[in-house]
C-alpha cells in the first residue's frame, strides 16, 4: 500500500517539530488525540522517514518504556515544502539533538500540554503558547533585549542584556478585551541561584534581568506579536520538588519587588491542572496560593 501524508500528520509533524523532543502521551495530550491510534501512527511516520524515536527509561504505566519523538529531516522537508517553515532554516537546526537537556525539555512540554488541556476546558479564553527556539517564532521574538546603562544620558557605547525565557505565553479574555503576558521558566535545580560571575544561567541574575524587563517596558514588543495590550508580565518558575519551591520562594522574597513572580511544582501541577489555585505569589509559601488564571481559576487536571 502506497503511504500517504495526511493533514492529521502534518499536525502531528508541526507538533513534533514545535517541541523538538515530546513523549507520546504528551503528543496525545497537546493534539487531544487517542493515544493508542497516535501511537500506531507515528510508528509509520517513523518508518517512512519523518520521525525519529527512541525509549526513555521506564515509564508509569505497568512499567513501560516511554516513547521519545523527535523530527527528523523527512518532517522538516515537508513542512517547508507546504510554506510552514521558512525554506533558509537548516534542518540540522530543527532535530531533536539540539535541545537543552531532556528531562528540562520534557518538563515544558508537560507545562504546555496542561496549558491547551485548559484551553479546551475553558474555550472562552485564548491561549498561545511559543518555545523559545520554535522555528514557527520570528526570530526577534525568541529573546529579549534590554537596554541596562545605568547613566541614559552618559556618553559612550550603552551596555544591553539578552535573555532567552525557556517560553513565552498568553492569556486573552475577550470578554474583557485584556491579555496577560507570561514568561516561563523551568526549574530542575541543576542552575545555580547566584554566583559572583552572574551567568546567564544564574537564578538571581535571571530574576534581575526580568525586573530591568518590568521597567524598561520590554515586554511590549509582545503587543505587535498578539496584536494585544499589555500592563506588565508575570513571571513563573515551575520546579520538580517541593525542596526546590522552598528554595526559589525564599530567593524570591529577598529580592523585591517580587509580587510579578509565581512559582509551582509539578506535582501539583498534575494533581489540580495548571489553572488552579496552586501558584505561590512573591516567593509567600505561607500566605493562600493564587490561579493565574484569575477569575476563570478552576481544577483541570489532564485526565
Amino acid at each position: 500500500m502506497v503511504f500517504r501524508l495526511t493533514g492529521n500528520d502534518c499536525e502531528v509533524l508541526r507538533m513534533v517539530i514545535e517541541c523538538r523532543v515530546v513523549t507520546t502521551p504528551q503528543l496525545a495530550a497537546l493534539l487531544s488525540g487517542n493515544g493508542k491510534s497516535l501511537n500506531r501512527r507515528i510508528g509509520q511516520l517513523v518508518d517512512q522517514g519523518y520521525l525519529a524515536d527512541a525509549t526513555r527509561g521506564r515509564g508509569q504505566r505497568r512499567g513501560r518504556p516511554e516513547r521519545v519523538v523527535s523530527p527528523a529531516i523527512g518532517a522538516v522537508q515537508v513542512l517547508q515544502e507546504r510554506g510552514l517553515i521558512d525554506p533558509q532554516v537548516r534542518a540540522e537546526e530543527i532535530l531533536g539533538e539540539r535541545v537543552p537537556p531532556q528531562a528540562h525539555h520534557l518538563l515544558l512540554n508537560w507545562v504546555r500540554a496542561h496549558l491547551h488541556h485548559v484551553g479546551t476546558v475553558l474555550p472562552q479564553l485564548k491561549i498561545r503558547f511559543l518555545a523559545h527556539n520554535s522555528p514557527f517564532l520570528p526570530a526577534e521574538y525568541s529573546s529579549i533585549a534590554i537596554a541596562a546603562n545605568p547613566m541614559p544620558d552618559a556618553t559612550g557605547p550603552q551596555k544591553s542584556i539578552s535573555f532567552t525565557p525557556d517560553a513565552v505565553f498568553s492569556i486573552s479574555d475577550a470578554t474583557q478585551d485584556k491579555t496577560v503576558l507570561f514568561f516561563l521558566e523551568v526549574d530542575r535545580g541543576t542552575e545555580t541561584l547566584g554566583s559572583p560571575k552572574r551567568t546567564p544561567k544564574d537564578i538571581r541574575q535571571k530574576i534581575l534581568n526580568y525586573g530591568m524587563c518590568f521597567d524598561t517596558l520590554a515586554y511590549k514588543k509582545y503587543e505587535s506579536l498578539w496584536n494585544c495590550q499589555l500592563n506588565g508580565f508575570r513571571l513563573l518558575f515551575v520546579t520538580d520538588t517541593v525542596a526546590r519551591l522552598s528554595t526559589l520562594s525564599t530567593l524570591v522574597q529577598e529580592m523585591p519587588p517580587s509580587d510579578f513572580i509565581w512559582l509551582t511544582e509539578q506535582a501539583r501541577m498534575f494533581k489540580e491542572g495548571i489553572s488552579a489555585p496552586i501558584w505561590v505569589r512573591g516567593g509567600r509559601l505561607d500566605a493562600p496560593p493564587h490561579s493565574i488564571f484569575g477569575r476563570w481559576s478552576c481544577q483541570a487536571p489532564l485526565p
